[in-house]
């Protein structure tokens, strides 16, 4: 389906996907070389996997990513037609569009399916009918192109940083063009030559494209290189969460293009000062080309209108990565319902054949939090069925009140489920309410449960929790649990998303293997380790002592809390290091065009300047008036920047959190930094034209 043939051996056959089928598995060659060593000829052969003999019939190549990065083994998804297990609505699927159908189609087709599974499942809990659930809430099925699913909401993440790109080479392009303009009038006389020799316009606009195309090859050469050494320093430090970062590189189309924009940007960068030049006939060189005089008012208001442009791009970006930088700050101040810091955590799978009830999981999970509790170094220790912060072991569910239930054909609020043992919550930092938390895992108060702020605020009306304690809680088609405790609500997806309502059960063991036994009994836990200084040191530690435990156990994402933390809003801060480095750029290249423009009429005007001083006037005050025509055109910019940003900041909206897109203080502060520059880049011309020694000035001209 996926057209993805595996490297060497075969794809399922249907029966492998029937529940007597035999027990099969294909592996990534990332997988099967790190695990078994290089030998072509694994496939075929039978491992133990998960305590069961399984014969490998595949071996995916490495570029193989699906569902993720992370899935390194695929199994036969096995499905009992005899056995009905209606009301999950939490499966996934993939199908090839046939041509000519589009994604809209398919949506509907899929939606007059769900007629045919009210048929198949009438009741999706007693009284409750399968038909009113899907009326009344609104169920509808999510077809979308898996290219979305594969690339995720960094989609919008690189559409910015193309746009970025385009913004700093257009800010480099009248940069550029500034400078050539500045060069051609210091080259008047040459010009003045060449025309009366006879060169036609033509052959003065051919000889500046020439000389352009000569510094765009060398430009475009360096930049490439850079582009080399800066794409390779991005796929080893760049944020794991950038879908198929491994596989990013700078391949020949990449180079040709990048080749080709140097090249074509340096043609465009010359266009403006070839045609003015080439329109300027040969009596106005010789009236406006002299040395001593001043340059023609057009060409003036043509680099007053290239640095104006730069300076409103360079705001544009600056602009941007201040609205991202204040959403981080706001993340930064998001409690996410825990203490992270010294916090290690990973996970442990174990295996249904060797640890085959739940009295031998727990008897596991017991020993091994015994012996991580006497490490030295170790604070607490907790074991939970799903991480906050994660995705991954989501496990939303209906859940009601147990003395006012939604009612028929209602579905009641979801709520995620989680399972915790007695020290998580001492532990994760979780601070409590109200009531108590877990304070015995035996199997004598099975049915207790423990909520989060926000289940007290939206099921009783109290945030403090006290009007919970006592109450009851009860998941669709579940036993009635009484709340014991409230503890605070903790951010389960993201920092930036509005946290679910949590309800922690205890994960606690029946010693009769009771009708509590499936609630309690879980073979894939996560361990938190609060250590008292650099969680990260007991990594080791925690290894060996799982080993000690049971060798053939592998510890999954052992990892710090922090880092978790900071994952959830790695987008937005890589989106914003992209931005900052392009306003920084484009800031630099505005003040350098800025600089250069006030430079050049200081050096114009330095007769002018000789003459006025000469006459009496202040030094100072000439500086002044020289530095107000940087700091004129540096605020009309910025103005044109800020409505152009206006218009755009719209498409920044996704990124931001806790900040409007035109936000007064960010614009307030991105515009005085940019005047700052301004008036730095002015300042430093302005201070030389009122040092400008009258005598010298008219010894020069003279000369």
């Amino acid at each position: 389906l996926l057209r993805a043939a595996p490297l060497r051996g075969r794809a399922f056959s249907e029966d492998e996907g029937r529940p007597n089928g035999a027990r099969v598995v294909i592996l990534s060659e990332d997988f099967w070389r790190r695990r078994f060593g290089a030998d072509p000829s694994l496939v075929g052969r039978t491992v133990q996997m998960d305590g069961h003999d399984v014969e490998v019939v595949g071996i995916m190549p490495a570029g193989f990513r699906f569902p993720d990065a992370g899935t390194q083994a695929w199994a036969p998804l096995v499905m009992d037609p005899a056995e009905r297990m209606g009301g999950g609505f939490n499966w996934g699927g993939i199908g090839r569009l046939r041509a000519g159908v589009s994604v809209a189609t398919a949506q509907a087709d899929v939606e007059r399916g769900l007629t045919r599974v009210s048929e198949l499942y009438p009741f999706l809990a007693p009284g409750v009918s399968m038909e009113g659930v899907v009326k009344n809430a609104k169920l509808t099925p999510s077809v979308r192109p898996l290219r979305n699913d594969v690339i995720g909401p960094f989609a919008q993440v690189l559409w910015v940083v193309a746009a970025t790109a385009g913004l700093v080479l257009l800010v480099a392009c009248a940069n550029v063009a500034n400078l050539l303009l500045v060069r051609a009038e210091g080259r008047q006389k040459e010009l003045t030559v060449r025309a009366a020799l006879g060169a036609g316009h033509g052959k003065v606009i051919a000889h500046f494209l020439a000389e352009s195309l000569v510094l765009g090859i060398i430009g475009g050469a360096i930049g490439l290189g850079l582009a080399v050494a800066g794409v390779s320093l991005l796929v080893r430090y760049g944020p794991s969460e950038l879908p198929r970062l491994a596989e990013v590189s700078v391949d020949g189309a990449s180079l040709a293009f990048g080749f080709i924009a140097a090249i074509a940007a340096s043609l465009a960068a010359t266009l403006v000062p070839a045609w003015r030049q080439g329109r300027v006939n040969l009596g106005a060189m010789l009236r406006e080309g002299g040395r001593s005089g001043t340059a023609g008012k057009a060409r003036q208001q043509t680099r007053g209108i290239l640095v104006a442009a730069q300076v409103a791009l360079a705001m544009v970006l600056l602009a941007g990565s201040g609205l991202l930088a204040r959403s981080v700050m706001q993340l930064q101040q998001v409690r996410p319902g825990f203490d992270a810091s010294n916090l290690l955590s990973f996970r442990v799978e174990l295996p249904s054949t060797t640890y085959k009830n739940s009295a031998a999981r727990a008897r596991f999970h017991g020993d091994l939090m015994a012996r991580l509790a006497a490490l030295p170094g170790v604070r607490a220790v907790g074991a939970t069925s799903k991480l906050p912060l994660l995705i991954d072991g989501s496990n939303l569910n209906p859940v009601e009140r147990a003395d006012k239930p939604a009612g028929p054909d209602r579905l009641p609020p979801l709520a995620t489920l989680i399972r915790v043992n007695d020290s998580y919550f001492r532990a994760m930092g979780v601070p409590l309410v109200a009531g108590r938390t877990f304070t015995g895992m035996d199997a004598q108060t099975p049915f207790e449960a423990v909520i989060s702020r926000k289940v007290a605020a939206d099921f009783w009306g109290d945030s403090t929790g006290t009007a919970a304690l006592g109450q009851q809680v009860k998941p669709l088609n579940g036993a009635a649990y009484t709340v014991i405790g409230v503890v605070e609500t903790v951010r389960d997806t993201s920092l930036a998303a509005t946290p679910s309502a949590q309800v922690y059960f205890p994960m606690t063991v029946s010693s009769n293997e009771g009708a509590d036994s499936d609630i309690q009994g879980i073979g894939a836990v996560s361990f938190v380790v609060r250590a008292s200084g650099d969680a990260l040191a007991l990594a080791p530690a925690v290894r060996r002592t799982v080993e000690s435990i049971d060798r053939s156990l592998p510890v999954f994402n052992l990892r710090a809390l922090d880092e978790i933390v900071a994952q959830s809003y790695a987008r937005l801060t890589f989106t914003l290091l992209v931005l900052a480095v392009a306003a920084g750029a484009a800031l630099l290249l505005g003040a350098v065009g800025l600089y250069g423009v006030v430079a050049y009429i200081v050096t114009l005007r330095t007769r002018e300047i000789g003459v006025r001083i000469a006459l009496g006037a202040q030094p100072s005050a000439v500086g002044r008036g020289v530095a107000r025509q940087g700091l004129v055109l540096a605020i009309a910019g910025a103005g044109a920047g800020l409505l152009v940003f206006m218009l755009l900041a719209r498409t920044l909206r996704a990124f931001l959190y806790g900040v409007a897109p035109i936000d007064p203080i960010t614009m307030f502060a991105v515009t005085v930094i940019l005047v700052m520059v301004a008036a730095i880049a002015s300042w430093l011309p302005a201070r030389r034209a009122a040092r400008i020694d009258p005598v010298d000035a008219m010894r020069a001209d003279a000369a």
